[in-house]
């Protein structure tokens, strides 16, 4: 009996680690990522979805609800656990992002920018991603909000000090149902999951007109285009300071120039694939965070600079030479220090 089961366990092994095997999950990973990337541009939903940020001293969680429609069009609407009124609106379409704040009578118009879209950036960037990370198939028809879904885990290769990811994601659409991201130290930081949600629903446009009170005012943010960092430097009137030093595997993945009506900002992000830093410099040298409590000062070369945690990230900021900087993500904070320190 024991030499049967021995041979049962042998040929379960050989099988698990066979190269067709792996072939085949690398491929099954290869279509699912490839139908998140379709799913993004034609799928219709509706759902309501919940985050909890295990990141800050006090956890934070946001409810929103959702609706996607092709054509680029989502909205999102945030809405209080405690009243049940609308906190904020956000609307997307192809060329712009709109953010309704009710409370100060106040909408900003932006243009949008894919890298701060994790999915887009997985999809995008699915080479650097495999390059840090390990890809696997974990789990298969796991429900999630009543819908079968597929989890896939991407574990840091060498990296101590980098997040794990967990994606469980619909079969049928593509769409990541729910999120996990793990510390370094494997605690759960980020919880993002739908609670409940429907495809395929009508496509009515009129649910992304953003109906404001008349006194309500707008604030238009102009935004270049993703530059080389050449191009940026020429289309700012301040001296850009850039980091010497990046954490292994991380990239440059875009910069853009931001023009306000006193100042110029300029935004360059880096990426491994999953993880993501950006680095903030405007001209008018107000802080970003004044509205928000460090958490600890730390020096900065011969400056001090502020740590914050800010809802899912961490910002380090600092003053030098007329010029605010801030670095905001999900890096530790040793991380953060080292760019910061390296930048000139």
């Amino acid at each position: 009996m024991k030499k049967i089961r021995f041979i049962f366990l042998t040929a379960v092994v050989f099988f698990l680690i066979s190269p067709q095997n792996l072939f085949s999950q690398e491929e099954r990973i290869k279509g699912l990522i490839a139908k998140m990337s379709d799913e993004t541009l034609r799928s219709s939903f509706q759902g309501e979805k919940y985050i909890f940020n295990f990141n800050s001293p006090k956890p934070n969680i946001i409810r929103y609800h959702v609706t996607r429609i092709p054509g680029g069009l989502e909205k999102k609407a945030i809405i209080s656990l405690d009243t049940n009124k609308t906190l904020r609106i956000i609307l997307k379409d192809s060329k712009n992002l709109w953010e309704y704040i009710p409370s100060q009578k106040k909408v900003i118009k932006t243009a949008v920018d894919p890298a701060e879209d994790r999915t887009y950036t997985l999809i995008k960037n699915l080479d650097l991603v495999k390059e840090n990370y390990s890809i696997s198939i974990a789990g298969e028809d796991i429900l999630v909000a009543d819908r079968k879904s597929t989890l896939v885990e991407f574990v840091p290769k060498n990296e101590e000090k980098r997040p794990r990811y967990k994606l469980w994601i619909d079969q049928e659409k593509g769409i990541a149902l729910r999120t996990e991201i793990y510390s370094p130290k494997n605690r759960l930081t980020l919880l993002a999951f739908y609670s409940k949600i429907a495809f395929d629903i009508p496509q009515n446009k009129e649910r992304f007109v953003l109906r404001v009170p008349k006194s309500t005012s707008l604030r238009a943010i102009k935004t270049g285009k993703d530059l080389e960092l050449i191009s940026l430097e020429s289309l700012v009137d301040f001296k850009t300071m850039l980091p010497k030093y990046l954490p292994k595997g991380f990239v440059l993945t875009g910069g853009r120039v931001k023009t306000y009506k006193t100042s110029q900002e300029i935004h360059v992000h880096y990426s491994d694939g999953l993880s993501g830093v950006s680095l903030f410099e405007n001209s008018s040298g107000k802080l970003y965070t004044k509205k928000h409590t460090p958490i600890k000062s730390v020096p900065i070369k011969n400056k001090n600079g502020n740590f914050y945690i800010v809802g899912m990230i961490r910002i380090l900021e600092w003053q030098t030479r007329g010029v605010t900087l801030a670095l905001v993500g999900e890096l530790p904070e040793e991380e953060f220090l080292k760019i910061a320190r390296s930048i000139e």
